[in-house]
């Protein structure tokens, strides 16, 4: 016992919680969103209390959204699940390449 605490995960948004399910990796039920900042078939990504969530894949389909509980349920091929910090810098990044 070094003494040594465990830092929390920094949370941006409200104080919802936050979960993601995956079931045979073809459906993701991801609770906890505060919004969906844009979606193909290739990827969704998604504000969280904890940051930005992409989710990755092939033929990937929102079936669910519920902002109001917070759910979206994504199927498809699902390869990954990636958090990163805020969301500024990644919409500017997704506006340039509409813009292109």
């Amino acid at each position: 016992m070094s003494g040594e605490r465990k830092e929390e995960p920094k949370r941006i948004g409200s104080a919802k919680g936050h979960s993601i399910y995956m079931e045979s990796r073809e459906n993701g039920i991801v609770n906890g969103v505060e919004a969906v900042l844009s979606f193909d078939e290739e990827s969704v990504v998604m504000l969280t209390a904890y940051g930005m969530l992409t989710v990755s894949g092939s033929e990937l389909h929102i079936v669910k959204l519920d902002l109001e509980s917070g759910q979206v349920v994504v199927q498809g091929e699902i390869e990954g699940a990636e958090y990163s910090e805020g969301h500024a810098s990644r919409s500017r990044g997704l506006l340039s390449r509409m813009l292109r």
